[in-house]
């Protein structure tokens, strides 16, 4: 099942590396911000099995710099809803709220671009279930973010986008477990650029 996951994740990493810009308005020591908001698709995933998925919300804030004219660097705070509407485990459904804290690196070109990162989440909330399983979700979780996006310039130094990303668990969701969380983001993005 991992070698799965390895092949978007290769893509993801070829296309940044490659790319020479992610937008071609934008130059380097520019500065942009900016807010985001979707659906979440998640689920459970170990070594044997992975649960019916879950629709969820996810919004956000993002901030980020152009070191160089092909490289952007991003850091995010997010809420993401994550769960499943019936785990093999619970035998119910669970939802997990996180505030997320990924950091990504970007290339691209043209207004497309790719990106992969490490994040951080930290859990707000959780419902559903069986008690001892809120009880037992850890309260942070470590991710590997990666995704494309397309960012198209708008007036005034403003931009519109559309960001598909996949979130993969590293770290386990509940103690005692080797369970983890996988999820799909995609979300509209709004923001501005700023020149050094």
């Amino acid at each position: 099942m991992r070698h799965r996951l390895f092949a978007p994740l290769a893509v993801a990493l070829a296309v940044g590396a490659l790319a020479p810009a992610t937008a071609e308005a934008q130059s380097r020591g520019d500065k942009y911000y900016g807010v985001q908001a979707g659906a979440s698709l998640s689920s459970f995933i170990n070594d044997v099995y992975v649960t019916d998925s879950r629709w969820g919300f996810t919004g956000g804030l993002f901030a980020g710099r152009r070191p160089q004219r092909n490289v952007a660097l991003t850091l995010e705070a997010n809420w993401v809803q994550k769960g499943v509407t019936e785990s093999d485990v619970e035998d119910t459904g669970i939802r997990l709220d996180y505030i997320q804290v990924p950091f990504t690196v970007t290339g691209g070109s043209g207004g497309f671009g790719a990106y992969i990162g490490v994040g951080i989440g930290f859990k707000v909330g959780c419902s559903g279930g069986a008690e001892a399983a809120c009880d037992n979700a850890k309260g942070t979780e470590w991710t590997l973010p990666f995704g494309l996006m397309y960012q198209a310039p708008l007036k005034n130094g403003k931009f519109i986008g559309f960001d598909v990303r996949y979130d993969l668990g590293l770290s386990d969701a509940f103690d005692n477990t080797d369970i983890r969380n996988r999820a799909w983001l995609f979300r509209i993005q709004f923001g501005g650029v700023k020149g050094p």
